[in-house]
This record gives structure tokens, C-alpha cells and sequence, in this order.
């Protein structure tokens, strides 16, 4: 059986580029477990990447990112990225990340974050643009209850 190793790319600063990168992980895990493939799942802290850790895994990898701290990351792990794959995800679509297409696979961004002439940008590049509705997050509808249970519970 094929095996798939989705690494996660964490920010000790930017919760939310976690979430982004967690809810894409998890998103692509569930597909591939559909697809009946072994999938492997690694969490990195991108302040202690250096450029080998990529090498050391033989199946195929996927490398998610998001916002200023992943593209960093993905410009550190380029040197060894062989057939890896790069997933950069973002609010917006910052200058980083426009100056390092040729090093990215996937480009993951709200559709409203995204002007006609980005969009040639990175068509040109090659890079394959998914447009999302929103900001993928971790947040689930039993979250959200609890959370609405626990503020009601410190009111009463």
C-alpha cells in the first residue's frame, strides 16, 4: 500500500496559520484515507527546521504551510525538496510568496484575497491555485457549542 507523509509546518508565533495548515492536513488525510492510501502525519516547528529534514523520508511527502513563517520555511527546505510537494496557504497572497512561486506546488487562498492580475501571476508560475471560500481553520460545530455552554454557565 502506498504511503503518503503529510508534514505540517507549525509557527511558534501565528495561531492561526496553524489552523490553516491543521484543517488543510486534515482535509487532505481524509481524502487520501477515501482513496483507501496509508497516510503518516508529522508536525514541525518551523523555528527548528533546517534544510535535511525532508530527506530522510522515502515515501511521498506533502509539505503544508501558511502565511509569512511557511513560505520562510519552504525557502529553508527547497535545497533538498526532490519530489515533494509544497502547500502554501495564506489570508492574502503577500510579497513572499509572489518572489518564491517557482519554489511552490499549491497555493491555497480565499478567492476575495485575489485580484485578476495575482491570479495570472501565479498561472504563470505553474502553480496550482485552489480558491476557497474562506480561511480553512480546526473550528467545529462542537467547539463552538461548548464554548456558547461555558459563557452561558460563567453568566448565570
Amino acid at each position: 500500500m502506498k504511503t503518503i507523509l503529510l508534514i505540517a509546518l507549525l509557527s511558534t508565533q501565528y495561531k492561526g496559520d496553524n489552523d490553516n495548515v491543521l484543517a488543510i492536513t486534515e482535509a487532505l488525510k481524509q481524502q487520501y484515507q477515501k482513496e483507501n492510501l496509508q497516510i503518516d502525519t508529522v508536525n514541525l516547528e518551523i523555528d527548528k527546521l533546517n534544510s535535511n529534514q525532508i530527506e530522510k523520508y522515502p515515501n511521498q511527502v506533502i509539505i503544508i504551510g501558511a502565511g509569512l513563517d511557511g513560505i520562510k520555511a519552504f525557502t529553508i527546505l527547497n535545497s533538498n525538496k526532490g519530489s515533494s510537494k509544497f502547500i502554501w496557504s495564506g489570508h492574502q497572497l503577500i510579497n513572499e510568496v509572489t518572489e518564491n512561486l517557482k519554489i511552490l506546488d499549491n497555493i491555497v487562498l480565499p478567492s476575495y484575497a485575489l485580484n485578476q492580475e495575482q491570479i495570472k501571476q501565479i498561472q504563470e508560475a505553474k502553480v496550482k491555485l485552489i480558491e476557497t471560500t474562506g480561511i480553512p481553520h480546526t473550528l467545529t460545530k462542537e467547539d463552538c457549542i461548548k464554548e456558547y455552554k461555558d459563557l452561558a454557565d460563567k453568566k448565570s
